[in-house]
């Protein structure tokens, strides 16, 4: 796997595990094709999701391109919308990508969505706006691997 999987697996497990055991997490990886989720449900974190989670993580690797509309639509689907949605990618989002999912926070209760870049700047316009216009923060990661500071 390359660099920035890695290391965006490494920070996705340090963010959860810092979490406090009565946060509930729901976890999705997405590319072109259908997303990959971890469980059906929000999964309070707890030591036995750390175990799964983990688990799971080790069978997840990058199969494709940039396609994060569906995930989003299954996160904005679940009974209990996010309070915050951290939105990681390494490459350029589809043009519409950005309106599809500024309508999706439109409806129902605003989500903040914080957008983090993998890599180079690829993509960091859109990552950036789509932050700006749900009330989250933007953050450019370099991963180690890839020669960048972290």
């Amino acid at each position: 796997m390359t660099g920035r999987i890695v290391e965006a697996k490494e920070q996705l497990l340090a963010s959860i595990a810092a979490l406090p055991d009565y946060a509930s997490v729901y976890v999705v990886f997405y590319d072109s094709a259908e997303p990959l989720v971890f469980s059906d449900r929000w999964e309070r974190v707890r030591s036995g999701t750390m175990q799964r989670l983990r688990a799971w993580l080790r069978t997840v690797g990058p199969s494709g391109g940039t396609e994060p509309v569906p995930a989003f639509r299954r996160v904005f689907a679940l009974d209990v919308r996010p309070a915050v949605v951290f939105f990681l990618s390494d490459g350029e989002l589809p043009r519409e990508s950005v309106e599809d999912i500024r309508g999706m926070n439109a409806r129902g209760r605003r989500v903040t969505i914080n957008a983090i870049a993998f890599g180079d700047e690829a993509g960091s316009a859109q990552l950036r706006q789509v932050a700006q216009e749900a009330g989250g923060e933007f953050r450019q990661v370099r991963p180690a691997a890839d020669g960048g500071r972290r």
